[in-house]
């Protein structure tokens, strides 16, 4: 078979390979535009959500410095009003310690003063006792020395009786003799005498110094017994405001770094792009419809037309 020969087939192949070279050129540039159009909507749209995002950050700064100024604020109030309160707290119970402490010696005072009185009443009564036990003694001692009195008396005038009668019965040596045995019995009656006297003395000067001292004994039985004078209490410590922190006021935020969108690199990128793809359509043509020149007249014909037998 000759290879020039004329194949319709092939012919249209040809030409259906022509025609789809043609529409992909057209779709790649609308494609080329389209992208673009979008760029450049794209480029508008970030603009546009830069300057939201730097407003948002604004805003989100200036809420936050507002909330910090007020929060310190509120927190210096409260620690004023904290502390105010604390002191005046302390202050109560250091005046309500202090009150209980003057009343509880003021009732000390009292029951002291009261004890001391019933000390001072028991020794009066032991003085009392005292001055009985005395008197006593003193009464004992003077009815012995009355009954010595008697006594002697009654000696003294029984010795005269005796004595009358021996002389007016007994003349002589007997009568001397009566006498002197009255005499003895005169003389021993009054020895007797004289020392139950001086017996009696003895016994109530001992009374006297046992009375003394069992007063003695029940004085301090009653100092004893007495409650200790009370002390005046120690004062309270009184208490101390807190001392005042230096406060930081918070320092102001700034706002952040939003990272800037380039619309004119972007816009040009699409640009080239388009124009990249553009070029790259018309030269896709080229290589599906090529021309050489013709042989007569300096004309060019398509090499994938057939004509005639070719």
């Amino acid at each position: 078979m000759n290879e020039f020969e004329f194949n319709p087939k092939e012919k249209l192949w040809k030409e259906e390979l022509a025609v789809s070279g043609i529409h992909n050129n057209i779709l790649g540039a609308i494609g080329a535009a389209v992208g673009l159009v979008g760029s450049i909507a794209g480029a508008s749209q970030a603009k546009s959500n830069e300057r939201s995002a730097k407003k948002a950050e604004k805003e989100r700064v200036e809420a936050l410095n507002e909330y910090n100024k007020e929060k310190f604020e509120n927190d210096e109030e409260n620690f004023f009003q904290t502390r105010d309160f604390n002191w005046q707290q302390a202050l109560k119970k250091y005046e309500y310690d202090t009150e209980i402490l003057v009343r509880n010696y003021q009732n000390q005072a009292e029951v002291y003063g009261v004890d001391q009185q019933n000390l001072k009443e028991q020794l009066q009564n032991n003085k009392e006792g005292e001055r009985l036990a005395y008197l006593r003694e003193q009464t004992v001692m003077q009815e012995i020395r009355n009954e010595q009195a008697f006594g002697r008396l009654d000696l003294y005038v029984d010795s005269l009786k005796k004595k009358a009668t021996t002389v007016g019965s007994n003349p002589g040596a007997s009568s001397g003799r009566a006498a002197m045995m009255h005499l003895m019995d005169q003389g021993r009656k009054l020895a007797i005498m004289d020392a139950s006297y001086s017996g009696a003395i003895n016994s109530s000067a001992m009374n006297m110094f046992d009375i003394a001292m069992r007063k003695e004994q029940a004085d301090d039985t009653a100092r004893s017994q007495t409650m200790l004078r009370p002390k005046m209490p120690i004062p309270l410590i009184r208490p101390e405001n807190t001392p005042i922190p230096i406060f930081t006021e918070p320092g102001e935020a700034q706002p952040g770094f939003v990272p800037s969108s380039s619309g004119l690199a972007s816009i040009a990128g699409s640009v080239g792009g388009a124009i990249s793809t553009i070029g790259t359509s018309i030269g896709n043509r080229n290589l599906n419809n090529p021309v050489a020149p013709s042989p007569v007249g300096g004309g060019t014909f398509d090499l994938n037309s057939n004509y005639g037998g070719f």
